[in-house]
């Protein structure tokens, strides 16, 4: 024999060895890989049902596989206490390892005759269907004829998911409850580690009487309406003993326990209490913030004795408690009055007054000071210094508008609220001085305004009346006002003229009867020597 008769015919049977191998359906190993050893399944969308329906998968079985297999099982899983779509199932031989795990069902028989025919080729060519009402996880094992006694498992498959099952309603959590709009906000979660979660869908708020026990709806959220899965609900106080509960419902239709959100026992006092609760609210800006927590305090101390919630409780404490909320709405009702007749709780002080003679006074200082509070007290104090103009104020006079000065007065401004501290804006409307500075010929003024290292010059408006009287407009709560004066020039004093013209009234009056006596007597002497020489005639 050739040596290249022995090479082909070592090649020959070399390769009838790999195709008889590649024929005979051997070990585990040799086929464990194929593709046509793993199920695969519906991958269409599915909508959430609720715990309890039915839902039934599609599996699908590789045509390829039909001929050698012989059945197939599976084993259904669920988790007690973490996300059994999120927890990584460890497959083996009899089912699945894996924390918190439930074996529903174990190894399930599907056999070979209960496959359905689906009329296509390649991987779906058969099926069969599983169904359960919980979320869960199927775990599936192909059993494969090998010719020998024994059937060969192969655990190839990936798990199965029944993710779309909500079994849990959603949570309710009490976020803040404010008393001033009686009402509730609230979060809602429907996330759960051992279902599906459809969404939280709505909520209801249900009203329950403690003294009949008759419980009523008053109100159901609307789609859209939870946002962020939160909401805010107002609470009604209604007369009467009652509690409040919220539910909430998740797209599936679960429905939450229900959650007191709060209690009310209401009576005259706690009437008034909430009626003064609202008018705060409606005008929030004006109220300030320690009165609204002072009403508060108050509101709870009374309604936590008058229902003993903290326990046992006197009729001493409760007098108590219904006293020192009584003597908050008075003040309330107190601070009421002030808002219809548009007062503040504000005071007017000056200093060094007495340089003007006819006093500071002011005459709109609540509406000047609107931005003081209700709660608040405020005062405007103002300083007032007069002085020769100078050229240390030319800057400030050219700001005016004036070419002259003989004098300047100078106002100083500082506004102190307690609850704002020392307040630098502008007053609401430009708080108006009046006062007298005598005769003048002409007047300007302006304010200096300062902002950190710059400054601003803002013009005054004078309101100019007889005799001197001003009402001077003061834009701003600080910074400094020039009021600039031109005064007429002083009269001279003619007294001594007129004692003068007193004295020559009476000499020339003397005079001029003395002249005229005198023309008349030469007068009449003429006359009597012309009749003399007639009658010598």
């Amino acid at each position: 024999m050739t040596k290249s008769k022995l090479r082909f015919g070592l090649f020959a049977a070399f390769i009838i060895f790999i195709v008889l191998l590649a024929a005979v359906p051997g070990g585990t190993t040799a086929l464990a890989g194929e593709s046509r050893l793993q199920l695969t399944y519906d991958d269409g969308a599915i909508g959430y049902v609720k715990e309890g329906t039915e839902v039934k998968r599609t599996v699908y079985v590789n045509g390829d596989l039909y001929p050698d297999l012989s059945y197939i099982t599976y084993d259904v899983v669920t988790s007690t206490s973490s996300d059994i779509m999120y927890q990584t199932l460890q497959k083996s031989e009899g089912g699945a390892t894996g924390d918190n795990l439930t074996t529903e069902k174990n190894d399930v028989l599907v056999r070979k005759k209960d496959l359905k025919s689906t009329g296509l080729a390649g991987k779906k060519a058969y099926s069969f269907d599983v169904k359960y009402d919980r979320c869960c996880a199927f775990i599936f094992t192909v059993y494969y004829d090998t010719g020998e006694e024994t059937d060969v498992p192969n655990y190839d498959s990936e798990i199965l998911y029944l993710d779309n099952v909500d079994g849990q309603a959603p949570a309710v959590t009490i976020k803040e409850i404010n008393p001033f709009l009686k009402s509730v906000t609230c979060t809602f979660s429907d996330v759960s580690s051992v279902c599906a979660s459809s969404g939280v869908k709505s909520y209801t708020v249900y009203k329950k009487d403690m003294d009949t026990g008759i419980k009523t709806e008053i109100y159901t959220s609307k789609d859209g309406e939870i946002n962020r899965n939160t909401a805010s609900f107002t609470i009604p106080s209604d007369p009467g003993h009652y509690n409040y509960y919220v539910t909430a419902t998740d797209k599936v239709g679960n429905t939450s326990a229900e959650k007191l959100v709060a209690t009310y026992d209401v009576d005259e006092l706690i009437r008034v209490a909430d009626n003064a609760f609202n008018t705060i609210d409606s005008s929030s800006e004006y109220w300030s913030e320690a009165f609204k927590t002072k009403l508060n305090n108050a509101y709870n101390e009374y309604t936590l004795k008058r229902n003993g919630i903290n326990g046992e409780v006197s009729e001493e404490e409760k007098h108590a408690a219904a006293e020192k909320l009584s003597a908050v709405l008075e003040e309330y009702n107190g601070y009421k009055s002030d808002m219809l007749n548009g007062r503040r709780n504000v005071e007017f002080s000056t200093d060094n007054a007495e340089t003007l003679s006819s006093g500071l006074n002011v005459d709109n200082l609540y509406k000047a000071c609107a931005f003081v509070k209700f709660g608040e007290k405020g005062i405007v104090l103002t300083g007032v210094y007069k002085s020769d103009y100078s050229d240390t104020r030319k800057e400030e006079l050219s700001q005016s508008g004036l070419e002259r000065a003989t004098s300047v007065y100078v106002f100083s401004m500082h506004v102190f609220v307690t609850e704002q501290g020392n307040c630098d804006r502008a007053f609401s409307v430009p708080l108006e001085l009046s006062f007298s500075v005598g005769p003048y010929k002409q007047i300007a003024a302006v304010q200096i305004v300062s902002k950190g290292e710059e400054s601003s010059t803002v013009p005054c408006h004078v309101k100019e009346y007889t005799n001197g009287n001003l009402v001077l407009s003061v834009p701003n709560t600080t910074g400094l006002v020039y009021l600039f004066v031109e005064e007429e020039q002083p009269k001279k004093d003619n007294k001594w003229l007129y004692l003068l013209f007193l004295l020559i009234i009476p000499v020339a009056s003397g005079t001029a009867c003395l002249i005229l006596y005198q023309k008349r007597k030469k007068l009449l002497r003429s006359n009597g020597n012309g009749r003399k020489k007639i009658d010598n005639q």
